[in-house]
């Protein structure tokens, strides 16, 4: 055997060692991602700030998530509805509820990455109570 035939086939045995470490899944793509999200309630009064978070793991510095609402059947992106991960994988969102009384569903997904899981959330807008002051009688000092 020549000197370049024996080198060549040590770096076949050498990758072929190498990838046979690496699950098949993982080769040229990343793992699935688990994404978790929480609102901060389930009802919360027109023009009120709510807040969105969450967890991706395995935890990945710097991945965008965004916010989707399901309008007439159709997921759609909402706009300045998105976070990005900090080391640990946590995510925050702050946002404000729509000005009329609604049921928003929405979901939390990873743009460019997929994820195992997509939990649908509902979000009850509602009017703050009326309050009525009756006056029933005279204050006796």
């Amino acid at each position: 055997m020549s000197r370049r035939f024996r080198l060549a086939a040590v770096a076949v045995i050498a990758a072929a060692l190498a990838f046979s470490a690496i699950p098949a899944e993982a080769i040229g793509k990343l793992p699935p991602f688990k994404l978790v999200s929480k609102p901060s309630a389930d009802k919360v009064l027109v023009g009120e700030q709510y807040k969105l978070s969450g967890t991706l793991s395995p935890a990945q510095r710097g991945i965008t998530v965004q916010r989707q609402l399901l309008v007439d059947g159709k997921w759609q992106n909402v706009q300045k509805a998105t976070a990005v991960t900090n080391s640990r994988g946590q995510w925050a969102m702050k946002l404000t509820a729509p000005k009329r009384p609604s049921v928003l569903k929405f979901r939390i997904v990873t743009p460019k990455f997929k994820t195992t899981n997509r939990v649908v959330h509902t979000i009850t807008v509602v009017r703050p109570p009326s309050v009525t002051i009756k006056k029933i009688g005279r204050a006796h000092v």
